[in-house]
């Protein structure tokens, strides 16, 4: 039913959305998520507490990373205790970690002993908050590796695509 590209993001092995309205006539959304579909609608936009768009976790690609994760279809509440106001903002989150590890791999920073005296890098993690449910907690750069493998895999050709918010468009 839709003739454009769908805004979507890949984090890993994991496949977000923006939340829409037609998500509480999907089957595997579940009914916590179809009422907040709901309740968020009746809302929009005006009482949206600074939120552009609410995200959702709609996908969990079979990955080593997500071996153990099962209950995509989600709402995304924060990103490492940073609360989210849209899909826009959680990519550029997951870009700002991106750098964080790519830079620090580049100067050879985050560095400490190990038990044999060898120098290797502390990993830095990343941790999703789902609303109703457990944390999704990963490490950076094993993420990083997962999407490159998993976009190969679907023939997915960007990690992300977001149209911006057309500028004609006024907020009530």
């Amino acid at each position: 039913d839709v003739d454009y590209m769908p805004n979507y993001m890949i984090l890993g092995s994991l496949v977000l959305l923006p939340m829409f309205s037609a998500m509480k006539h999907f089957k595997a959304c579940g009914s916590l998520l179809k009422a907040d579909c709901i309740e968020q609608s009746r809302k929009w936009p005006r009482e949206w507490e600074g939120k552009e768009g609410l995200v959702v976790l709609t996908e969990i690609f079979a990955h080593e990373l997500s071996f153990s994760y099962s209950r995509p279809w989600r709402r995304v509440v924060s990103y490492n205790g940073i609360p989210i106001t849209s899909l826009q903002h959680l990519q550029e989150l997951w870009n700002e970690s991106c750098k964080e590890v790519t830079n620090d791999d580049q100067k050879g920073n985050n560095r400490s002993n190990d038990v044999s005296g060898d120098y290797c890098s502390s990993p830095k993690f990343a941790r999703l908050e789902l609303e109703n449910d457990d944390d999704i907690v990963f490490e950076v750069s094993s993420a990083i590796e997962a999407q490159k493998e998993v976009m190969a895999t679907h023939a997915i050709t960007k990690p992300f695509h977001i149209v911006p918010p057309n500028p004609k468009y006024k907020k009530l």
